[in-house]
């Protein structure tokens, strides 16, 4: 299920979604089994993401970058 501007859509397998720049949206699943592929086009920053709610509490997790030598 995406949850895209305060809509909700039930996707099931094969389908796709845009989610236009600066969109509010959420992703949940209903089934025990999902993949999500998320692509973003053309330039996208890291930093540029807003968690408005995140239940993971990933927004008190400073991001780290692995380095491999």
């Amino acid at each position: 299920m995406v949850e895209l501007d305060g809509k909700n859509t039930v996707l099931t397998g094969g389908d796709t979604i845009l989610i236009p720049e600066e969109a509010r949206h959420r992703v949940g699943v209903i089934a025990s089994e999902c993949v999500i592929l998320e692509i973003a086009y053309e330039r996208f920053e890291e930093k540029d993401i807003v968690r408005v709610e995140d239940d993971y509490n990933r927004t008190s997790i400073q991001k780290t970058r692995a380095v491999i030598a």
